[in-house]
């Protein structure tokens, strides 16, 4: 756990400076490492987390989430739309106007044969929205042209100290951790950055959400209701824990002290302590046998240990055998306040996510939304949130343009996503149609 610290300074009314400081301790702020003198030449890297494990935790408090993950996956397909597709912009009367055009075959060859879909474009969406980040690998080929791009997953990636106020490069290793670990990193290799004044045969093209931004790694705008989603985490756990546990006993059978006792044999084995010690040993035998007789009377050989039993002191004063006696246990859990607060947390999560929970298929308030309201939620959507996370996410096709000298040989040819419009039953039959020449639909660069 690093400590943050902020410093505030400001004027009295008498025209003293105040100075304050505040501090919170972060998970998220790592420090600058330097690897081992054998490891990379003993580069200095940016720790992404106080434990250099924060893309891991990260996905992994993600994947314990019953509704962050199929949130996140909708927001990917929605700005995935049905594919990649290019225009031409054209403005008319003052008015810009997008017209489709049909990809020109050498582009399309390349899309495909790099599988440009399934090694960069698919993941990449994914790590926008999980890490607000993306990290893009351009291999190029002995001539100068780009031969793939392809994602690096966030976990396996960590930024180089800056020279310069600029990042030089990135290593890439199989694992990460705390510094301890970092022995491992003898199978890492360095990548350089993006440089286009430079001829490079492999590089990485880091995009991030400057939203927040701690100088070296993205941070993804949700994070800030982190807290929330532990809470939500924790309390399906807790709940289980009660169903595995805390529901399991049933009933209190409580029999007298010595009630398994041949008490007249063992009294008149005084003296000899083998002969008292087997009288004992008859006695844990016939106790053990009684509970096994009881748990498959009560709750069957399945399932057995749903009762306690307890060994009742035997009354001193009046020697009475009391007998077996069996009790229900009524257990209330009293679990309405956590069942209320998995909703608000359930709450909080969608509100960070930014996305209506109907179009992730999730209910919310006990209900789902009517399709009149799906249809102007998804709308809103798609002309507000949607945008940038394509613009930042085709950066990489610009650079592909250049690279490959397409953006001289096709000026005009810009790149965005196919959406679909969602309609009535009336006007289609399915339900939706493509949205073809859209006038400043939001959907494009």
């Amino acid at each position: 756990m690093q400590q943050e610290t902020s410093i505030v300074s400001f004027t009295m009314d008498d025209g003293k400076a105040k100075t304050l400081m505040f501090s919170a301790d972060r998970e998220d702020i790592g420090n600058i490492i330097q690897l081992a003198p054998d490891v990379l030449n003993g580069r200095r890297f940016k720790q992404w987390g106080s434990k250099n494990d924060l893309p891991e935790y990260r996905e992994d408090m993600l994947m314990d989430s019953n509704i962050m993950g199929e949130l996140i996956d909708t927001k990917r397909n929605i700005a995935l739309g049905n594919g990649m597709k290019a225009y031409h912009e054209i403005i008319e009367d003052g008015v810009r106007r997008r017209i489709d055009v049909k990809i020109p075959g050498e582009i399309a060859d390349w899309l495909r044969e790099s599988e440009f879909y399934e090694n960069y474009l698919d993941a990449a969406f994914l790590q926008w929205y999980m890490h607000a980040n993306v990290f893009a690998e351009f291999v190029l080929t002995k001539k100068g042209t780009v031969h793939s791009v392809q994602l690096k997953n966030c976990r396996y990636i960590r930024a180089v100290e800056k020279i310069n106020g600029k990042i030089p490069g990135y290593i890439y290793a199989p694992k990460w951790g705390s510094a301890k670990e970092l022995r491992e990193l003898k199978k890492s290799e360095w990548i350089p950055a993006y440089n286009p004044e430079r001829k490079q045969a492999k590089f990485i093209l880091h995009i991030a959400d400057n939203v927040f931004h701690d100088g070296y790694y993205g941070i993804p705008a949700y994070w800030g209701g982190v807290e929330w989603i532990r809470v939500s985490n924790s309390i399906p756990v807790f709940h289980e824990s009660n169903l595995k546990n805390g529901y399991n006993i049933r009933f209190l059978v409580k029999y007298p002290e010595g009630y398994f006792l041949n008490k007249y044999e063992y009294d008149t084995a005084a003296g000899d302590p083998d002969k008292q010690q087997e009288c004992l040993d008859k006695e844990r035998i016939a106790k053990q046998d009684f509970i096994d007789k009881i748990n498959e009377l009560l709750s069957g050989s399945e399932n057995a240990g749903r009762a306690v039993f307890v060994e009742d002191m035997l009354n001193q004063i009046t020697s009475e055998y009391t007998g077996v006696t069996i009790t229900p246990v009524d257990f209330d859990m009293k679990d309405k306040a956590l069942l209320d607060l998995y909703e608000k947390t359930n709450q909080a999560n969608i509100s960070a996510q930014g996305i209506h929970p109907t179009l992730a298929n999730i209910e919310s308030q006990g209900k789902l939304s009517s399709g009149s309201e799906m249809r102007n939620a998804f709308l809103f959507y798609v002309l507000t949130k949607v945008p940038r996370p394509r613009r930042q996410v085709l950066k990489t096709m610009d650079v592909v343009m250049k690279i490959n000298g397409w953006d001289k040989k096709y000026p005009d040819l810009k790149w965005t996503f196919q959406d679909f419009q969602i309609t009535t039953l009336d006007d289609e039959k399915n339900g939706y149609k493509p949205v073809n020449n859209a006038d400043d639909d939001g959907a494009g660069i």
